[in-house]
């Protein structure tokens, strides 16, 4: 695997910071780019990325932050490319917006259909738009991809405004899309490890009334008030204040453990909206934490990896926005915590999500969660 990672901000433009590919650019197979929504609207970035690259399938999606190696950064551009040597990548885009009457999750299903092969190793999704339920997405990838092929991805984020997110597909940065990238060898190893770092605290509530996403009652009573009990003021404040109080759910009928943060209130039906499903029946608890356990978790999840004896080439880190918005200034810390397990070899990219897509461990599927740290690690033997 040959890599290559630039690096564009305000101050300094675009900068090299790794060129393992001496030259071969038209061997690429695949472009990463994340970043600010705005500058991935600019249609000067995708003509100057096709022509250097001209046989990559070129994706990535809007951000609240971008991971260019063990550095964070905002209204920036982070591009990696990458050569597999013996290995190959294909890509299917669709865009909600032409197809209003589909399912999100027959849409995603039929996706998933068109890119098996008897080599298939990994599927990697990347969604955004207001009208995108990512619990669907999930729920596609589910019941499609083979046992044996692993799934991960995330849910671009627009800053903190969730009203602007886009994904890279077809030569620009489009909203309510989904891109399932799909990667193929018998010597690509792809391995995921997610981890959370928060803690439940307080009683547990049952949620007795709610729609996909959208919470309405908890103990057969209104939700809004118990919400507006803990968050005080900084509920009119949501989705920024969100990442104060995230809730864990859990099902009674399976060992399902699944985050999730809230992104809109609707005071007018008594509603909050969640970043993914809220089923009913569900058993919900309110979660806390603070830097040092994000930090632990971040290592947590890299030792994961590495006491399986796996050394990956290249690594995508995906973290939510509410570790970020916790953090503060900190937020580097878990990323570099993931750097010091992993060391200079392995090239770093990611970004700051809405929402990651994976398995919590070997014995749970694969999930939509908030306010987890997700990493998708790739190495070719």
């Amino acid at each position: 695997m040959k890599l290559l990672q630039r690096q564009w901000t305000v101050k300094d433009g675009w900068r090299t910071l790794r060129d393992d590919l001496a030259g071969r650019y038209a061997k690429v197979q695949l472009v990463l780019i994340f970043g600010a929504s705005d500058l991935l609207k600019s249609v000067d970035l995708y003509k100057n990325v096709y022509d250097e690259f001209p046989n990559a399938i070129v994706t990535g999606c809007s951000t609240a932050g971008d991971i260019c190696g063990d550095e964070v950064g905002d209204n920036s551009l982070v591009c990696t490319a990458i050569e597999f040597e013996h290995s190959r990548v294909k890509a299917k885009h669709i865009f909600m917006d032409k197809y209003p009457g589909l399912s999100i999750e027959q849409v995603t299903r039929e996706m998933v259909d068109e890119l098996l092969a008897p080599d298939l190793v990994h599927l990697l999704v990347l969604a955004g738009g207001d009208d995108i339920n990512a619990s669907d997405v999930v729920a596609g990838l589910r019941k499609q991809a083979p046992k044996k092929v692993g799934v991960s991805g995330a849910l671009a984020a627009d800053a903190f405004r969730f009203h602007d997110a886009c994904v890279i597909a077809d030569v620009m940065a489009c909203e309510n899309t989904i891109s399932v990238i799909a990667f193929y060898g018998k010597g690509l190893k792809v391995m995921t490890s997610l981890k959370a770092g928060w803690f439940e605290f307080g009683g547990e509530k049952t949620i007795t009334k709610s729609d996909k996403n959208i919470m309405y009652q908890l103990d057969k009573g209104p939700a809004l008030p118990f919400f507006e009990l803990y968050l005080g003021d900084s509920i009119n404040k949501v989705p920024a204040s969100s990442f104060q109080y995230p809730i864990s759910l859990r099902s009674k009928h399976t060992d399902d453990w699944l985050t999730r943060s809230i992104v809109k209130v609707d005071r007018s039906k008594s509603a909050l909206h969640f970043a993914g499903d809220v089923p009913v029946g569900y058993r919900m608890r309110l979660m806390k934490t603070d830097t040092e356990h994000l930090v632990e978790s971040a290592a947590r999840a890299t030792v994961n990896m590495l006491r399986r004896s796996f050394y990956p080439d290249f690594a995508l880190i995906v973290s939510c926005f509410g570790r970020k918005g916790l953090m503060g200034k900190d937020s580097y810390k878990e990323v570099k915590a993931v750097r010091a397990g992993f060391g200079d070899h392995t090239l770093m990219t990611g970004f700051y999500a809405c929402g990651e897509i994976g398995a919590l461990d070997s014995s749970n599927p694969c999930q939509l969660h908030n306010q987890t740290l997700a990493i998708t690690a790739f190495l070719e033997i």
